[in-house]
């Protein structure tokens, strides 16, 4: 197990609902922020809800290496080209899920012409996660295997290892420590960062590190009741972030202390 007062443990990244989770995410030391694509109307001045608009394009206010990813769902149920919602400049990272499409011949050209024409939207093109689940067959969807060849075939920043049914087995129920370390490797091969997801607890944290993923991404442990749909608690935000940093035994007041005397920072590492 890696231990270091200077070696950062994986990103944490939690998916919100409002400005309210925003916050709480924020003042418990969440690195990455991650928005279904139906909240991303909200982020645009003209429409959206003026408390977390502000939050989002006030830059200055965000901690250190602290960024947005989309959740852009999944490109069999895209609606209609002229219905899509533009991913906000605010964001710097979006995935597109391939679930219902493990038949479909042309799955690969039909998924980077889609986010293509969603960074024909901005100024900027985003950062893309290739999303790969591990109950595919369920989903529908083509196996880990074959999203990572993807993935590094069409240049993405980094792969996502997720379950498509969200109220069904973990990504730790269906995936051994084995498996997970042979995905792992292969992504690591091609210098692809993972972020795990799926059903993380913080039992779970120890192993998972273990396996040096990128990112760790939780909803349903940090919500109230340990509930998907509840808002976030920050008792819960608080225990997941403190028992990320002792799986890897990491001392973040001391690495705080250090950074503040050196002025150094970290890179992001997806």
């Amino acid at each position: 197990m890696r231990s270091s007062v200077i070696e950062l443990p994986p990103r944490l990244m939690v998916s919100v609902r409002d400005h309210t989770d925003w916050v709480m995410a924020l003042e418990a030391g969440v690195e990455i922020v991650d928005l279904p694509w139906s909240l991303t109307m909200s982020l645009w001045p003209a429409h959206g809800d003026p408390l977390l608009v502000r939050l989002a394009a006030d830059a200055s206010q965000w901690p250190p290496q602290f960024g947005i990813a989309v959740d852009c769902g999944e490109l069999s149920q895209l609606p209609a080209r002229s219905a899509w919602l533009p991913v906000p400049e605010s964001a710097r990272w979006a995935r597109l899920g391939l679930a219902s499409l493990a038949h479909v011949v042309d799955w690969k050209t039909n998924w980077v012409a889609a986010r293509h024409r969603l960074d024909a939207e901005r100024t900027r093109p985003l950062s893309w996660w290739a999303v790969a689940y591990a109950d595919h067959r369920l989903a529908q969807a083509p196996s880990p295997s074959e999203i990572i060849s993807a993935a590094i075939e069409t240049g993405c920043a980094g792969l996502v290892l997720d379950t498509f049914i969200k109220s069904g087995p973990t990504l730790t129920d269906l995936m051994s420590p084995p498996e997970l370390t042979a995905l792992l490797q292969q992504a690591r091969d091609f210098q692809l960062p993972v972020v795990i997801a799926g059903g993380v607890e913080s039992d779970d944290l120890e192993w998972v590190c273990d396996l040096e993923p990128a990112v760790v991404a939780v909803r349903t442990c940090v919500s109230r009741y340990g509930e998907y749909d509840q808002p976030l608690s920050p008792t819960r935000l608080a225990w997941f972030r403190q028992s990320l940093d002792d799986a890897v035994e990491f001392n973040r007041a001391e690495w705080q202390a250090t950074r503040a005397l050196y002025g150094t920072s970290s890179s992001a590492p997806a």
